[in-house]
């Protein structure tokens, strides 16, 4: 606050005035802005988790080597789509049945020919059966039916999608290890490569995470916000968007 500033204080010299931030001189400590080191040299602790090696040279052009680690399938990680724990029942010809990899069914339903905006509805249905009769695909189609042009919407599931899909299915090799959940109430941070983040967001994009779709209040992640696209995909006055 400058002295300049005459806002009046309290009696007892107590400075209620709105805070209006610090130069920006100060922010960058003296520095070009340009040379400012925002944040610390990576380390992992007890409190961060880093999950590519390290020591890592920024000029290098390879991306960061993924770290491994022990897989974890509990309340305190993230439950991964390519865990050997998701599993989900699939329905037999005779009206049974049975549980199978979730992985599996995503990579089957992925693997397959995706032409346009209904054929990826049907392939993320195919592994969240549950959710047929109730998550709605209307945004994702007016997208690519009304919003873009031919050439551009035929153009993303002719280049673009299977890159994403590449990226997706890319998951056990560059997320071998576990991805502690961040948690309210405690310290911690985790550090992951653009390559490995990007391949999260693909699988969040196809709706790959299990166990994130439920609406009951007291389910695991019920205090998480949500993570698969499949809300984004829904028509903007959906009442299942979650506030």
């Amino acid at each position: 606050m400058s002295a300049a500033d005459d806002s009046p204080l309290d009696p007892d010299g107590a400075d209620h005035r709105p805070w209006r931030g610090v130069p920006m001189d100060i922010v960058y400590r003296g520095l070009d802005r340009f040379e400012l080191r925002h944040f610390p040299e990576v380390r992992p602790s007890d409190d961060h988790t880093v999950l590519y090696n390290l020591p890592w040279d920024p000029d290098d052009t390879q991306p960061p080597a993924p770290r491994r680690s022990y897989s974890k399938w509990d309340a305190n990680h993230v439950r991964l789509p390519c865990s050997h724990r998701s599993q989900y029942p699939v329905e037999q010809e005779d009206g049974s049945s049975t549980l199978e990899s979730r992985w599996e069914l995503v990579q089957n339903a992925l693997l397959q020919p995706i032409r346009d905006s209904r054929e990826l509805e049907r392939a993320i249905l195919s592994y969240n059966t549950k959710y047929a009769t109730s998550w709605k695909f209307k945004s994702l189609h007016k997208l690519f039916e009304e919003e873009l042009d031919e050439p551009e919407s035929a153009g993303f599931f002719k280049h673009t999608l299977p890159k994403l899909i590449r990226l997706a299915l890319a998951l056990p090799e560059l997320v071998p290890g576990a991805i502690p959940l961040l948690k309210q109430g405690s310290n911690k941070s985790i550090s992951l490569s653009q390559q490995q983040v990007a391949s999260l967001l693909a699988n969040a994009f196809l709706c790959t995470f299990p166990r994130r779709n439920t609406q009951k209040k007291k389910s695991e992640y019920s205090l998480f916000p949500d993570i698969n696209f499949n809300r984004l995909f829904s028509p903007a006055d959906s009442r299942c968007w979650r506030r």
